[in-house]
């Protein structure tokens, strides 16, 4: 068993269920969040606050378990300042702790844990997905929100030393998140290259819950999980050397691993806007000119009359919720699909494309009552998502990709959006669009079954008996 005390910052209070921590965590005005911290309990005031400490990783397990959120060691912030929304705020308090406002990358000290966040997997259950991994977690345990039929859990691995950096953080976190896909062909939630990060715990006696957990106490060198870069180094003086990963199952094999994809920057200026809760509408009027929306595939300059044109190979859209997508019903893990798949329907599509994308989603499909979609949540998926080559999503979503593709049009004719209000407009020009490249194959000298036989051969989409019946009531005797 671990020993020796490790440095974290713990929550001083213990949180019995997701909406408990949410309202801890949430706007201190919100009406909505000032109910719920009564409903539990807590003054209308309540907020979390984190404490720093010195223990040992069975004590940070322990803690975890027992409803405390976690995160990084943050320190020499001052006894006041202004948070993310410039809104002057107590970053010190008086017992010690030190609020959300002031866990952030500024002040990031160092972290002793590396942490995956699984919320979505393919894996009937948790100890099915440890059972790809080539390295055993120092402990686990499920989340708030897990259940036998959705597995969803976090992996906490501690370190003999800890990572002091930001540059060396983000790093390391990368490159494990790429291990961890590595062996399970499944990538992880990256809010974890996140030096600010935190990380809810579970109640185990809160009989509500589906609680799962375990201790395997085994600790490491951070080059034992993870090929460091040998130009980026801790403060702590380690000799660390680049450890390449072996004897690892290997499900699929990213080319990003071995030929990492530049970063492309993101347009911090949209990012504020969006951290700062700028109203879709003005968030288009000041970035939609510079990042593209868009939903299927489709050449911009193909269009026929400026109206339609034929659907391009491989051709598919992008589902539309009508009803809001809500908590429970994988939101986080949709949104960031949606990211990847526009990789496939425009390979040129930039970081900023896909923010861009995925906030107007967000806005017309998913519920954010919870603030779940923050402005770094949409940072950390598109760079992921961009780390990604097409072949290796087309092969991630290979079955959602088949379905979309299977929904396409049989007659390849795709419409320019906005031209129709009522699907009936829009099936009467399609109508009329096949019409007009029927008109100048047609043979009156021939039979129906000849002209169709003919006309197959000649025309760019499949053609049936029952449309050219329907053609020729439109010819003049």
């Amino acid at each position: 068993m671990n020993t020796y005390n490790i440095n974290f910052s713990i929550s001083k209070e213990k949180y019995i269920d997701k909406n408990d921590v949410t309202a801890a965590i949430g706007k201190l005005n919100d009406e909505r969040m000032k109910k719920t911290r009564v409903a539990y309990g807590r003054a209308a005031n309540h907020k979390i606050s984190m404490l720093s400490v010195s223990a040992t990783a069975w004590d940070l397990y322990q803690s975890c378990i027992s409803g405390h959120t976690f995160c990084h060691v943050f320190d020499g912030f001052p006894q006041t300042g202004f948070n993310k929304q410039g809104q002057k705020v107590t970053f010190r308090r008086a017992d010690g702790t030190f609020s959300f406002s002031a866990k952030c990358n500024d002040y990031f000290q160092e972290a002793w844990t590396l942490v995956a966040d699984i919320d979505h997997t393919t894996a009937p259950t948790v100890q099915s997905y440890l059972d790809n991994l080539p390295f055993a977690p120092t402990f686990w345990y499920s989340s708030f929100s897990h259940t036998p039929q959705n597995p969803r859990f976090r992996l906490v691995y501690v370190l003999h030393e800890p990572i002091c950096g930001t540059d060396m953080y983000t790093h390391a976190l990368h490159q494990f998140n790429l291990m961890l896909y590595r062996c399970t062909g499944e990538i992880p939630d990256t809010c974890n290259e996140r030096p600010a990060q935190y990380y809810n715990g579970t109640c185990i006696r809160n009989a509500q819950l589906c609680v799962e957990h375990g201790w395997t106490g085994k600790c490491y060198d951070l080059s034992e999980l993870i090929p460091i870069n040998p130009h980026l180094s801790t403060t702590t003086g380690s000799n660390l050397h680049t450890h390449l990963l072996s004897n690892t199952k290997q499900i699929i094999t990213p080319t990003s691993i071995t030929q990492p994809l530049l970063k492309q920057p993101v347009d911090t200026d949209m990012l504020d806007d969006i951290r700062n809760n700028m109203p879709m509408q003005q968030l288009l009027h000041y970035h939609g000119w510079k990042h593209t929306l868009f939903y299927r595939m489709a050449d911009e300059s193909k269009w026929i009359n400026n109206q339609w044109q034929f659907a391009p190979k491989g051709y598919f859209k992008l589902p539309y919720y009508r009803d809001k997508t809500t908590d429970g019903h994988h939101r986080r893990a949709k949104v960031a699909m949606r990211m990847c798949l526009r990789r496939i329907i425009l390979p040129t599509a930039t970081v900023n494309d896909l923010i861009l994308n995925a906030r107007a989603d967000v806005e017309r499909q998913f519920d954010n009552q919870d603030n779940v979609f923050t402005a770094e949540w949409y940072r950390s998926r598109a760079e992921a998502a961009m780390q990604l080559t097409p072949d290796e999503i087309e092969q991630m979503y290979a079955e959602t990709l088949a379905y979309l593709r299977s929904k396409a049009p049989k007659d390849g004719i795709i419409l320019r959006s906005g031209l129709f209000d009522k699907p009936s407009d829009a099936k009467v020009m399609k109508k009329n669009i096949k019409y007009g490249m029927i008109r100048p194959h047609y043979n009156p000298n021939l039979s129906l079954r000849q002209n169709l036989a003919e006309l197959q051969q000649k025309l760019p989409f499949p053609l049936s008996l029952s449309t050219l019946q329907s053609f020729t009531k439109t010819m003049v005797p």
